[in-house]
């Protein structure tokens, strides 16, 4: 990411969250920047989908997984019945990333998304806030 996108990423995230249409966190560890989590907000269906990636050096560490725990934790206490994400299949790190969250997995759309490669199967994981409403 260049100087002028990492900008550009920043006034966006400010912007979704004054608009209430999304949440960005840098993951930090030690104070240094280690990856990035959003929540894109499905505000009508009370849903978020999930976005993140970790900086190479600490992939394999845990770091993915309790960040996504922690915005998945964050999201169900502010009234959020369901959080979901999707990977490419030709992406396991994110399956283990899922799975270590304990986002269930719910299936394969296939062809779903374009990447620079071509169209890749997505598969998707979700969690529920299995708390009753106004409970969370």
């Amino acid at each position: 990411m260049t100087l002028a996108e990492a900008e550009q990423w920043i006034a966006d995230a400010n912007t979704a969250w004054i608009n209430e249409t999304g949440a960005s966190w840098a993951v930090d560890h030690k104070g240094r920047l280690v990856g990035r989590m959003t929540l894109k907000f499905f505000l009508g269906d009370s849903c978020a989908g999930v976005g993140y990636w970790t900086r190479h050096q600490h992939r394999g560490k845990g770091v993915a997984p309790q960040a996504l725990v922690a915005a998945t934790r964050w999201a169900f206490d502010h009234g959020f019945h369901r959080v979901q994400l999707e990977h490419s299949t030709q992406n396991p790190a994110s399956c283990r990333v899922a799975a270590k969250a304990q986002f269930a997995g719910e299936g394969i759309r296939r062809s779903a998304a374009l990447h620079a490669d071509g169209w890749h199967d997505m598969h998707l994981h979700g969690q529920v806030n299995n708390a009753p409403a106004g409970t969370s």
